[in-house]
Formats: structure tokens, C-alpha cells, sequence
């Protein structure tokens, strides 16, 4: 009867341990990954369209102008834009979102970042890739 209890004691600390592990390896995210590209791709095309016309990519209160943020899932980028009137950064959730022209507008960066441990971001440039990474722990080599 003890080992019986034992054993089920110890099966419940590893599985619990083993769950606790899971959890610190994936972290939540208040943005969905297809939000967060919805935004970055919008943020590129748009960047695209205004060099046509301006001959320079601008900040970000210049771009939410653009008629594509008007659409219902970019409201939040053009919200937020009113808040950071030099560019940026901007809260989206416990993200943070950032674009910087280069000072001659021939380039620029978008940074949507996550304050989340272990939650990705996204980061892209007036190529139009982008890039999907997390943060590596100080303890890991």
C-alpha cells in the first residue's frame, strides 16, 4: 500500500514537472502569428506603394495614412500610431511594433517585438522578408 502511493506521488511531481517544463518552452502570445505577418506584410507593401510616389519610404504616422489601414484587423496599427507620434514604438498587445526609415528614406526596419519570454518576433526591411525569431536565454550557450 505505501509503495502504491509512493510510486503514484512520484508519478504526479514528474508529470507535473515535465508540464511546468512544457509551459516555460511555449510561451503565450496575445498576437497570432498570421496577425503579426498580416502586419509586417502590410507594413512592406505599403512601404513599397508610398516609394512610388514619395521617392522614400517614411515612418509609421505617415504610413498608417495609407488606405490599407483602414482595414478592420490594421485598426490597431493606425490606433496605435496616434500614441507615438515621432514613429514609434508602438504597443500592439504585449508586442511592440517600430518602424525606422533611414534618415534619407532609402532604407528602412520594422521591429514588431514580444516582451513575452520565449514569444517570438518579426523583423523585416525594405527587401520585404521576413524574419521570425525568439530570445535565447542568458543561461543557454
Amino acid at each position: 500500500m505505501r509503495r502504491g502511493l509512493w510510486v503514484t506521488a512520484g508519478l504526479l511531481c514528474a508529470s507535473t514537472a515535465m508540464a511546468a517544463g512544457v509551459a516555460m518552452q511555449t510561451a503565450p502570445t496575445d498576437l497570432p502569428r498570421s496577425q503579426a505577418l498580416l502586419i509586417l506584410r502590410s507594413i512592406n507593401s505599403t512601404q513599397a506603394e508610398v516609394l512610388k510616389t514619395q521617392k522614400r519610404f517614411v515612418a509609421l504616422p505617415q504610413l498608417v495614412q495609407e488606405q490599407v489601414f483602414s482595414l478592420p484587423e490594421l485598426q490597431v496599427v493606425r490606433g496605435g500610431a496616434g500614441l507615438a507620434p515621432d514613429g514609434g514604438p508602438i504597443p500592439i498587445g504585449s508586442y511592440s511594433l517600430r518602424v525606422d526609415p533611414s534618415s534619407t528614406g532609402k532604407r528602412y526596419t520594422v521591429a514588431l517585438t514580444s516582451g513575452a519570454p520565449g514569444a517570438p518576433s518579426y523583423f523585416s526591411n525594405e527587401s520585404g522578408l521576413i524574419y521570425e525569431g525568439k530570445v535565447i536565454p542568458p543561461d543557454q550557450k
